[in-house]
């Protein structure tokens, strides 16, 4: 069974579930969903993606496929899955998450670890928190995105900019096309001088308010995609009007984007970090000071992955900077050990 993205969106669910070790009644407790896809934009079910069915018992097979692989086994759950085989291993459902609460696994994972003693050593879990964000996850999440109203404080008859909460995708169309919009502004939100979001603002006409939608995503060229797909579902280019920076995203030139996006895509899907430290080493070839970041992966046998800021034009300062944003911008850091020595 496939499902369409453009209107079947809503049959898909996220999966609680648990896996049980026969031998010792070990466990562990992760999340999945009843379908995945390789697409990436709402546009690629029009060019033939699909959603196929993934659910639990493939979920199950994708754990024993890394315990199988030379390279693939990271975790103890694995490494046992390899020992014993598969016939000494069984999955369970635990609760199935609506896609439009969809927000609600890593809460729930998290819940069933505890009421489930699942942390290692008792069982496999090696985080007691659910952290998990695939692609095909991001994508119900863009879907079913809330966005938190925002509250005016301001003097009366001023402009508000409103949200569409709990609306799907499909639903804000619907609501945008029944108005007489006057214009969309699509507009780089950024923190600290950083690109962090993309927002796309509707004017409606004889309306003194505003709506936003959000995109959020790590890949800002995505969130430049998406919020113009979505401006030209709703209007016409003419009253489209993208900023100039975003543009340049668009064409391929990453101007005042995170320097460190594509590196931070990475380090952001590592498994397992069990502790993150930082600190400042002398860099011979570039005859200067440099700050470099190890994580630790919680493997057998134990894996490091480093990445490192500054160099010969850098002042230590700014690399140590640098490395604390780049932590903070993690998933996973306010649930990792982190030790980055100040300079």
């Amino acid at each position: 069974m496939n499902i369409e993205l453009d209107n079947q969106l809503e049959k898909i669910f996220g999966i609680i579930y648990c896996i049980r070790n026969r031998k010792d009644d070990k466990k562990y407790v992760g999340q999945t969903l009843s379908h995945i896809t390789k697409g990436v934009l709402w546009s690629d079910a029009k060019k033939g993606e699909k959603w196929k069915e993934y659910g639990i018992y493939s979920r199950f097979m994708k754990h024993y496929s890394h315990a199988k692989s030379p390279n693939g086994a990271f975790n103890q759950l694995h490494f046992d899955m390899k020992k014993y085989g598969i016939n000494e291993f069984e999955i369970t459902e635990m609760i199935r998450v609506p896609g439009s609460e969809i927000e609600k696994l890593d809460s729930e994972e998290t819940r069933f670890i505890k009421e489930l003693n699942t942390l290692e050593p008792k069982g496999y879990n090696v985080a007691s928190k659910g952290v998990s964000l695939c692609k095909s996850k991001q994508l119900v999440l863009d879907y079913y995105r809330k966005v938190e109203k925002v509250v005016d404080e301001r003097k009366p008859g001023r402009s508000v900019q409103k949200t569409l909460s709990r609306k799907t995708q499909q639903e804000r169309i619907d609501f945008f096309l029944a108005k007489n919009i006057e214009n969309v502004a699509i507009r780089p939100i950024k923190r600290v001088g950083m690109l962090v979001q993309v927002r796309a603002v509707v004017l409606i006409s004889g309306e003194k308010d505003r709506y936003r939608i959000s995109y959020t995503n790590m890949d800002m060229k995505l969130n430049v995609k998406l919020a113009k797909e979505f401006a030209n579902s709703i209007t016409v280019p003419e009253k489209i009007h993208i900023h100039e920076a975003l543009v340049n995203i668009l064409n391929g030139n990453p101007a005042n984007v995170y320097k460190y996006a594509e590196k931070l895509a990475i380090f952001s899907q590592l498994d397992n970090v069990n502790n993150i430290f930082g600190n400042k080493y002398w860099q011979k070839s570039a005859d200067s000071y440099i700050y470099s970041v190890i994580f630790t992966l919680n493997t057998k046998p134990v894996t490091k992955k480093k990445i490192s800021f500054g160099g010969k034009k850098s002042a230590i300062e700014k690399s140590y900077e640098d490395a604390l944003e780049f932590v903070k911008r993690l998933p996973y850091s306010k649930n990792t050990i982190t030790n980055l020595k100040q300079v």
